[in-house]
């Protein structure tokens, strides 16, 4: 894997554009040909029992829902389309330790962003798509929900690389070289919310 990816001796980012079949099958093949012994994903940890039982009910579809502070919800789709969920679902059949380093929030703030088409990946390698769009992606707001997200999940990946030797992390192409740069500066991080209620799988 390339060293464009390599955060630490035992780090490696996995940027992808969520939702795209493009980069679910990349996600697939690097796991599978690494000696990943830990799978750090960019879902916060109380999904994780009810995102891990609907990918064992795949080729249903669900969607894991949880309810916020202001009565809306939000929600991580069961769909092997999903790059997350397919790195899950390959770490789960491998024997892989999954870990959920994301921030816990009372309300979970979406972005917009305008994504090349992640098609281009059949002909452009992983590597020089994923650099190709640094230059679009805007530095978040100093403590906006984006930054502390960032700084969460370097800590959290400080914490993981203590206890396991190769880990890979899925992540938003917007997050990565955020985290990478909170990481390397060890900035500190925020207090994690707690959830209403747990998730709920549909």
């Amino acid at each position: 894997m390339s060293d464009i990816f390599k955060l630490s001796d035992r780090i490696q980012f996995l940027p992808v554009i969520h939702g795209s079949g493009s980069f679910t099958r990349e996600i697939r093949q690097r796991i599978l040909s690494s000696d990943c012994d830990c799978l750090a994903v960019c879902l916060p940890p109380e999904f994780q029992t009810s995102v891990e039982r609907g990918i064992e009910n795949l080729p249903t579809i669900g969607v894991s829902c949880l309810e916020e502070s202001d009565d809306t919800q939000s929600y991580v789709p069961i769909d092997p389309c999903q790059p997350v969920i397919m790195g899950l679902r390959v770490a789960m059949q491998e024997g892989i330790a999954r870990k959920y380093i994301d921030l816990s929030v009372d309300k979970y703030e979406p972005r917009r962003f305008s994504f090349p088409d992640p098609f281009a990946l059949k002909t452009l390698s992983f590597e020089k798509f994923c650099v190709g769009m640094l230059p679009a992606i805007k530095r978040p707001k100093a403590d906006s929900q984006h930054d502390k997200r960032a700084r969460w999940m370097a800590y959290q990946l400080h914490q993981l690389e203590m206890e396991h030797k190769n880990i890979l992390l899925i992540c938003s192409l917007l997050d990565w070289p955020w985290i990478k740069e909170a990481y390397d500066e060890r900035l500190a991080y925020p207090k994690s919310e707690k959830p209403l209620s747990p998730p709920h799988l549909y």
